[in-house]
């Protein structure tokens, strides 16, 4: 016997829904400010190549690290699947590094909370961008100086 679907509200589907729509905007022209707006002040993130980040500022943190890392990220919303307690979204990211341009493709999961994420867990194989960081010398004096900045607070 097939398991019974849960019901889903429109409710639901329209947070899903507008979360995506806002995420999709935010990574068309990222900044900190938009950023922490998306945000839920008590929101866990969790991804490779960083330890997770528990709270808002940890959270900007982090992404104003990446930022800093590839200025010029960009992401573009494959697909998306779900409600705001088990929200994915299928992404290709897009940046420059070493002076090469990179791609590479996620998933995240989102559970949001009154429309702003409240965790994330972020899923892709990061082999290739370590291969990428190891052949591009070019980015490592920049990847360095990211690494050693002191983080910015916004």
């Amino acid at each position: 016997m097939a398991p019974t679907p849960l019901p889903v509200t429109t409710e639901a589907l329209d947070e899903a829904t507008d979360f995506v729509r806002a995420f999709a905007d935010f990574w068309s022209a990222p900044t900190a400010e938009r950023f922490r707006a998306l945000m839920h002040p008590d929101v866990h993130l969790v991804q490779p190549f960083a330890p997770p980040a528990q709270g808002i500022e940890a959270a900007v943190a982090w992404f104003t690290a990446t930022q800093a890392l590839l200025p010029d990220i960009r992401i573009t919303v494959r697909s998306w699947s779900g409600t705001p307690e088990a929200l994915f979204i299928e992404w290709t990211a897009s940046a420059t590094f070493g002076g090469k341009p990179v791609t590479w493709d996620a998933v995240d999961r989102f559970r949001l909370e009154g429309g702003r994420v409240r965790e994330r867990v972020a899923y892709f194989d990061a082999l290739p961008l370590v291969g990428m960081i190891l052949t591009r010398p070019a980015g490592w004096l920049h990847a360095l100086r990211t690494r050693l900045a002191p983080p910015r607070s916004v």
